[in-house]
């Protein structure tokens, strides 16, 4: 009888640490997998003294995963420094006017960043490129007004206007 609970001992003892192995595990791979997440954003930049009409018309697609945002009520602009880094604690919701569902314009105040659209798991190069995940660049035009001035971005120019930084996932358009 008490090599029979000898053995159940040590056969705990054996499960018990197996188990432990296994958390231990998933606490080192976890950390693991989200380093390995990452999302790519694209911002229409107004770095001038005055608000800038900011009008987005997308490509109605009914299959995969548009990078551009459809229209919402209202839009997220966050404060921008001297360099157009966001101020992820300073921003304002500003109204976007709906002509449809993928077009709309939005009066972006001064010195503020507007998120138009994003990727996941994926690095930006170009716009006319074959993505992963079923990623669809939806981008029909762009049309950025300030003071008469007026620049139009197509999938054609998209990559004369919006960049990346260095070391940086994200990309922007600075007008």
């Amino acid at each position: 009888m008490k090599l029979d609970e000898q053995a159940k001992t040590i056969a705990e003892i054996i499960l018990n640490f197996i188990a432990m192995k296994r958390v231990l595990l998933i606490f080192l791979f976890v950390p693991f997998l989200q380093a390995c997440s990452f999302v790519t954003d694209f911002y229409v930049v107004n770095n001038s003294e005055e608000s800038i009409l900011v009008e987005i018309k997308l490509i109605d697609k009914t299959d995969g995963f548009p990078i551009f945002d459809n229209c919402s009520s209202t839009q997220t602009a966050w404060q921008t420094d001297k360099d157009n880094k966001q101020d992820w604690e300073h921003y304002i919701n500003i109204d976007a006017d709906s002509l449809s569902t993928s077009h709309y314009t939005v009066a972006l105040p001064p010195h503020r960043a507007l998120l138009i659209g994003r990727m996941y798991n994926e690095e930006y190069s170009k716009g006319k490129r074959q993505f992963i995940n079923g990623r669809v660049f939806n981008l029909e035009y762009i049309t950025l007004t300030r003071a008469g001035k007026i620049l139009k971005i197509t999938p054609d120019n998209f990559d004369d206007y919006f960049k990346r930084k260095k070391r940086e996932f994200d990309v922007y358009c600075v007008f």
